[in-house]
């Protein structure tokens, strides 16, 4: 991956985590306007965000540790957005979030990870 496009990655995943950090110290207004559950709305934006880590790790540690880590990063970002929850009067820290964070996460590094496998492995399939 070339330089710029790198630090694009970069850029892009402190924004999307900014983003993150916003609406898990905000009131539920993104549930509450595109209708869609909590827990799903969770586990697709910890997808999203290990989607963008899988990214950003992939060109420097492999697919396999990329995946790994894309995966513990979301996942232990989302508990430290919850942990902050607790400092908020109208949130609270749910251990069900940080279910649905890790299902998301561990579904999209898995698929990135098998999505980046060489041209002649996934002939085979």
């Amino acid at each position: 991956m070339s330089h710029p496009v790198r630090s694009v990655v970069f850029v892009a995943n402190l924004i999307y985590a900014a983003v993150l950090l916003v609406l898990g110290l905000s009131p539920n207004l993104l549930t509450f306007a595109t209708g869609v559950s909590d827990h799903a709305a969770h586990a697709l934006a910890y997808a999203v965000q290990a989607g963008l880590l899988f990214a950003l790790f992939l060109p420097s540690a492999g697919r396999g540790m990329a995946a790994l880590l894309a995966a513990a990063v979301a996942v232990l970002y989302g508990g430290f957005v919850e942990t902050l929850q607790l400092l908020q009067p109208e949130r609270t820290f749910e251990y069900i979030d940080l279910g649905a964070n890790l299902v998301g996460a561990g579904m999209a590094a898995s698929i990135a990870f098998f999505l980046t496998r060489p041209r002649e492995a996934r002939a085979g399939l």
